[in-house]
C-alpha cells in the first residue's frame, strides 16, 4: 500500500446573509499517482454530522478543495467558543482508508473599519499583553496547567488580546486562546533584527519562510489573528 498522508489543511469561511461557505484546501503528501478520494464530513459544534461528501484527488495533483455550506452558522466570538470540525479520510481505489485527520475551526467574520476591529460586525476593544513562555516555577518547559492558569488570569483582567511573543509557541497556546475566546498574535520572526540583517536577502527569505510556516500551522485557529 503506497504511503499517503495529509500534510496540512487551510480552512477559510465566508459569511453572508445566506449562511457560511466553508473552503478547506487539503494538501496531500503522496508517493504515487494512484487514484485517491477524500471523504469529508462536517460536524457542528454539538458534534452533529451536518454533511458528508466525496472529492476526487487528481492523479497528478497533491491537493483538493473540500467545500461545505452552513445555512445557519453558529459564530465563534469572545463570549462563545463554538467549534466546527472537518473529519477527513483518504481512500484508495480498493476502498482502503490510508489516512484520517480531524481539524477544528470556528466560523466568524473579522474586518477593520476606520481603525476599529469588528468581530462578527461588532466592535472589539483590544486590551491585552504579551505573554512569554517562561514561568517562575517551570521555566520554558511550561505545562498545560501553567498555560491554563495564565489564560484564566488574563481573562479575569478583561484582556481581549494576547501576543505569545517572538518565537513559535506551544501548540496548546492557541488551543487555550480559542477556548478562552481570546485572540492571539503568533508573533514574528524578525524581532530585534539589525539593519544589516534586514538588508540581507537570505535573512529576509528565511524570515518569510518561517512566517509562512507559522500561518500554515496555526491559520485554522480562529483565535489566531494572522492568516485568517
Amino acid at each position: 500500500m503506497a504511503r499517503c498522508a495529509i500534510a496540512r489543511q487551510i480552512i477559510r469561511s465566508i459569511v453572508d446573509d445566506h449562511g457560511a461557505s466553508i473552503a478547506d484546501r487539503v494538501t496531500i503528501d503522496r508517493r504515487s499517482a494512484q487514484l485517491l478520494t477524500v471523504r469529508a464530513a462536517l460536524l457542528s459544534p454539538a458534534g452533529q454530522r451536518l454533511d458528508t461528501r466525496l472529492f476526487a484527488v487528481p492523479a497528478q495533483g497533491d491537493s483538493v478543495d473540500v467545500e461545505f455550506t452552513v445555512t445557519k452558522p453558529q459564530l465563534w466570538d469572545l463570549d462563545h467558543a463554538r467549534f466546527y470540525r472537518v473529519e477527513l479520510e483518504i481512500i484508495d481505489a480498493a476502498q482502503n482508508i490510508l489516512e484520517r485527520s480531524t481539524e477544528r475551526f470556528g466560523i466568524r467574520t473579522l474586518r477593520i473599519d476606520q481603525r476599529h476591529l469588528l468581530l462578527n460586525g461588532q466592535r472589539v476593544r483590544l486590551t491585552g499583553m504579551t505573554r512569554h513562555a517562561d514561568s517562575p516555577w517551570e521555566g520554558a518547559a511550561e505545562t498545560r496547567g501553567t498555560i491554563l492558569h495564565d489564560w484564566e488570569d488574563m481573562k479575569s483582567l478583561n484582556m481581549t488580546l494576547t501576543r505569545p511573543v517572538h518565537y513559535a509557541p506551544d501548540p496548546r497556546v492557541f488551543d487555550f486562546a480559542e477556548r478562552a475566546r481570546h485572540p492571539a498574535d503568533p508573533g514574528d520572526s524578525v524581532w530585534q533584527a539589525s539593519e544589516q540583517q534586514l538588508s540581507n536577502p537570505q535573512y529576509l527569505e528565511l524570515a518569510k519562510r518561517q512566517m509562512r510556516e507559522t500561518i500554515e500551522q496555526y491559520g485554522n485557529h480562529r483565535a489566531c489573528s494572522r492568516g485568517a
